[in-house]
Formats: C-alpha cells, structure tokens, sequence
C-alpha cells in the first residue's frame, strides 16, 4: 500500500484531515500520487486508487471511534510515536471530530478555502497540501515562531483590502504579545515558508490566505442578515429559524442569532437541517428523519419501510443523516441533509419546504 503509483481519492470539498493525511503519505511514504479523484465507494473499487477519508477503506476513518485517516497513514507510516507529530494529531482529531476551530488556524483556514466559489477541489487540496506541509516543517523541525512577520504580513494584507474586520484587529493585537501562542495558525504557516522560500513567498502565501479568511468573513456578515430576515418560529423553549441561502455561512449565523434547530434550503431545492449540541435530543432528530423519509418514499410512489429501516444512519432516500462518534461523556453531533457541500449531485427533495418546516416543529412540539 505504501509503495507503488496511485490516484488518491477524497471526498469533494477536501478538509484538513484530507490535507495532512496527503502531506504525510506525500513526504514519508514510497507512494508516487498521480493526481487525484474526488467522490465516494464507486470510485474506490478502481486498483491504482488509495482512499484517504471516504471510498471505505485504506484510510478512511469512517466508522471508527476517535480516529482520524491523518492517524490510520501516521500508524501506517510508524509516525504515530514521534514527539513532532503529537501536536498535529491531536489538532485535526480535533477539528475533524469535534469541529473546533480557532480564528487563523488551519482547520478555520482550510474551511474558508472550500467555501471559495469557483474554486476547484484539485486547487483546494493543492494549497492544503502546502499549507499541511508547512505545519510539518515547523513541527518536525521546532521552528520558533516570528509573530512580528506574522503581524506585519497582515497589517499590509488589510492596508492593502482598506477595511479592518473586527477580528482581524483581535487576531493582530493577539500578535503583539511575543509569547503569543496558537496551535497550527498562519504564524506557524508564514514562518516555514519564510524560511524555505523566503520573505516576498512567505508574504504573497500568506496574503493568499487571508483573502480566503477575509472573503468568508464577508460571507458571514452577509448571512447575519439573512439569518435577520428569515422565518422565526418559537416552539415552546426552542427556536426554529428557516430560510433559503447558498451561503454556507448561514448555518453559522443563525445559531449566533440564536437558533437551536437551523433549516436551510438551498437555490437548486436541497434541504440541511442543523441541531444546537447539548441542546437538541438525539431523538428529535430521530423522529425528523424517520418522517422525511416516509413522506419522501410515499411522494416517489414507493412503500414506506420500517421505521427501524428509515432510521438508518448514513444515505436513504436522498437523505443523509449523520450521528457522529462521541467519546466517552460527550454529546455527539447529528444533522440532516438532503445534498450538501461534499454531496452536490443529491437531487432535491421532493417535500415542500414548508412541509418540512411542519414537521419539524410537530416533533417539537409533540
């Protein structure tokens, strides 16, 4: 597996899981990678593909409990025990299980390159790749970080763009205190490039992206006044905001104005339903998902299943419903979708949004 020329296959919208688990097989294994493939299984049962993150084998963490694939090609690699790399594991376990991100850290960064639109997954992964290679640089070779480069790179970035977001200014304020310290952000990017390709690289690297970050942050502002205008709907203690967005910021905007269930539809007709952690029971989403896919089955002139089969974690009947694996003590995430950034070839349900706004608030309410 670890010798030989392959495809590596990913999911679309490659995140910073795909990106290390890449830089490390790139950097430390025997494998030549003639370029790469974006889907899922269908793919995966071609010979010369390696699966990193989808495909269902080789490194695809699906289905396991509290592993990453960038652990699986760390252990296939006899990496998993080096002091350099503990930090870096333990970071996209991190973002990739938990989602927590960090303002200018790379999982923030690598999200806000997926969301560019127009952009192509091959150059996502390219530059996630390089920016994964970076953090390896700096890791493996205990660089010391150069906040005051860091600062300088954005203080010109934000001259340059004349505005000066909110937290940009926190971030360079952040940057002033020289033992200021934050896990795999893009000081620790800027200094290994700085050091392998020089200052002017470093700076126009750099500036790259923080467009990214700068661009979704005007995604974000936008999607506060959608999340403003959309439908409210309080059911007992619990708020249901709706509305229709292709910003994938929205999700994001409606929790901060304080929606515990976010249902968003999509310009093609794709649904997504989204639940605030600790505050939804997993059963709501349960009941959710068993009756989308009922009157889905019913719409399609089919015979509804079970509903032991309609529950079924994963994809049934254009709806995928998630359940993530939670530690031990923690509250796993769940969600709804009907097509997503990483599925955009699902077809649209055919339920009315409104009746799936029903629904949703009948198993609130009941």
């Amino acid at each position: 597996m670890l010798k030989g020329e392959y495809y590596i296959l990913l999911h679309p919208r490659p995140d910073v899981d795909c990106s290390f688990s890449v830089a490390l097989l790139k950097n430390f294994s025997e494998i030549k990678i003639r370029g790469f493939l974006f889907g899922h299984e269908e793919e995966a049962k071609t010979k010369d593909v390696l699966c990193v993150d989808t495909g269902g084998k080789d490194f695809d963490h699906h289905g396991m409990v509290g592993m990453t694939s960038a652990d699986l090609v760390a252990k296939a690699l006899n990496l998993e025990n080096e002091i350099w790399i503990q930090k870096i594991l333990k970071f996209v376990k991190r973002a990739d299980l938990k989602g927590v991100s960090l303002p200018f850290d790379v999982a923030t960064i690598q999200k806000a390159i997926t969301r560019k639109e127009g952009l192509s997954d091959e150059k996502a992964i390219e530059i996630g790749v390089r920016v994964a290679e970076d953090i390896i640089n700096f890791a493996k070779e205990k660089l010391k970080r150069e906040n005051s480069f860091g600062k300088e790179t954005v203080n010109e970035f934000l001259k340059e763009k004349r505005k000066s977001p909110e937290i940009f200014l926190a971030y360079l304020n952040q940057l002033s205190k020289e033992k200021f310290e934050r896990p795999l952000d893009i000081v620790e990017i800027l200094t290994a490039e700085k050091k392998s390709k020089g200052e002017m690289e470093a700076k126009n690297f750099g500036k790259i992206l923080l467009e990214f970050l700068f661009e979704d942050w005007e995604k974000y502002q936008f999607a506060l006044k959608e999340a403003e205008d959309s439908q409210k709907i309080q059911v007992g203690k619990y708020l249901i905001i709706s509305g229709q967005s292709d910003n994938p910021k929205f999700n994001v905007a409606a929790r901060a104005k304080g929606g515990d269930i976010i249902i968003q539809k999509n310009k093609k007709g794709n649904v997504q339903i989204f639940f605030r952690r600790n505050i939804i029971d997993k059963k709501v989403a349960e009941k959710i998902i068993v009756n989308l896919r009922e009157l889905e089955m019913v719409l399609g002139n089919k015979t509804p299943l079970k509903e032991s089969q309609l529950l079924k974690e994963g994809w049934l009947e254009n709806w995928y419903y998630f359940v993530g694996k939670a530690e031990e003590g923690k509250t796993a995430d769940f969600f709804i979708f009907n097509g997503s950034l990483t599925a955009s070839n699902v077809p649209p349900t055919r339920i009315p949004f409104p009746k799936i706004v029903e629904i949703v608030k009948k198993v609130i309410w009941f």
